[in-house]
C-alpha cells in the first residue's frame, strides 16, 4: 500500500477530486481578499473583517502583523472543510433524506459526498465545532447555488 496511490474505493476518489476543486477555490478566494488576483467573483464575497481574521488564531501557523499568512489561511480553510467529513457514512442527505443513493455518473451507491464550502472561515469553524451545523448532499441532489465554484 502506497500513501500516494489512487484509492480503489470510488467514494474516496470522488472526495479527492472534489477536494482538489475546493482547494483551488480557497486559494482563489484568499488571493482575491489579499488583492493578489482578480480571478474571483467579488460580488459574492466581501473581504474578511479584521475581527474574523484574528478570532480563533491557530498556534503553529505563521501570522504576519497579526494576520494569518496566505498559505496558513488556505490550509486552515481546507482542514476545517475536510473535518466536515467525519460523519461521512452516518449523515443522511439534507435534500433526499437518504444515506445511500445511486450516483448517476458512476452507477455506484454513494453516501452524501458534497459538503458546502462557499461559506466564511467563521462558518467553517462553526461547522467543525458543531456536527449539527454540517450539511451533506448527494452530488446529484445538491442545491444549484451550492455548486457554483466562483473561479
Amino acid at each position: 500500500m502506497d500513501a500516494w496511490s489512487y484509492s480503489h474505493h470510488q467514494v474516496f476518489r470522488r472526495i479527492a477530486a472534489l477536494s482538489t476543486r475546493v482547494l483551488a477555490y480557497f486559494r482563489a478566494r484568499e488571493e482575491c481578499w489579499r488583492g493578489i488576483s482578480g480571478r474571483f467573483d467579488t460580488a459574492t464575497f466581501s473581504p474578511p473583517t479584521e475581527s474574523s481574521m484574528r478570532c480563533g488564531e491557530v498556534p503553529g501557523l505563521t501570522y504576519v502583523n497579526d494576520e494569518l499568512s496566505m498559505t496558513g489561511a488556505i490550509l486552515e480553510d481546507m482542514i476545517l472543510w475536510l473535518s466536515t467529513y467525519r460523519d461521512l457514512f452516518t449523515r443522511s442527505c439534507n435534500m433526499t433524506g437518504k444515506l445511500l443513493s445511486n450516483d448517476p455518473t458512476t452507477q455506484y451507491l454513494m453516501p452524501p459526498l458534497f459538503r458546502p464550502f462557499l461559506v466564511s472561515r467563521r462558518q467553517l469553524r462553526l461547522m467543525a465545532a458543531d456536527m449539527n451545523k454540517i450539511e451533506a448532499y448527494h452530488m446529484h441532489a445538491a442545491p444549484e447555488q451550492l455548486l457554483k465554484w466562483g473561479i
